[in-house]
């Protein structure tokens, strides 16, 4: 009953004042708590777009904001749906742009920490290939990861995860070759072009970062 109230209330504003921000938070966070995550998903990711073109020097109305900039919650509600939703690599990307805003906030390190322990227990080979590689040992941490990869039930996922972690320990060079064998079996997707891009940018193959 309350949270159909907030909601209406909520939504009530909105018609007044579409770019409102305290409001389309609250509804993103009603969404998750009636377990809408779609339209949980969407609201918050409609706070973000609209706190991104946020000026207050042109604030017209006569109004209090509790929450002038709470990308970092936006992100971290969007972490816990992707969570839920088991797209842990998604999940990851929203918590890195929660620190990334507020590096204090909440339990959001508890959270990846729970994350990697997840993809460990997941899956041994990939944990061997992420023991190798943080020993430095390339050669035998890309075999596991391979090895990881044939066994995997989700092959996309698991190539993310694979191109994920070496980017994580700067070896972009590999990173691109898994983020693109991603691209080649999956199709076009947007977040992991970018995330190819990223690394090339990092190897300084700006020509095709921009490609």
């Amino acid at each position: 009953g309350d949270l159909k109230q907030a909601l209406i209330f909520a939504q009530r504003a909105l018609t007044h004042k579409p770019n409102y921000l305290d409001p389309l938070l609250l509804i993103g966070h009603i969404y998750t708590h009636s377990k809408e995550y779609d339209k949980a998903r969407t609201a918050y990711q409609r706070y973000i777009d609209v706190q991104a073109q946020y000026d207050p020097t042109s604030e017209k109305d006569n109004i209090i904001l509790v929450n002038p900039d709470s990308r970092a919650t936006a992100f971290y509600g969007l972490g816990l749906i992707a969570e839920i939703m088991d797209n842990p690599l998604e999940a990851r990307r929203d918590y890195a742009k929660t620190i990334e805003l507020n590096p204090d906030y909440l339990d959001v390190q508890k959270r990846i920490s729970s994350l990697e322990q997840n993809a460990v227990e997941r899956n041994e080979d990939f944990a061997h290939g992420t023991k190798y590689l943080n020993e430095q040992n390339f050669q035998s941490a890309e075999e596991h990861f391979l090895i990881a990869l044939d066994k995997s039930s989700n092959k996309r996922r698991m190539t993310l995860e694979i191109a994920q972690k070496y980017f994580d320990y700067s070896r972009y060079g590999e990173a691109a070759k898994f983020y693109q064998m991603c691209l080649d079996t999956n199709g076009q997707d947007a977040a992991i072009l970018n995330d190819l891009a990223n690394c090339h940018f990092k190897l300084k193959e700006f020509d095709k970062a921009l490609g």
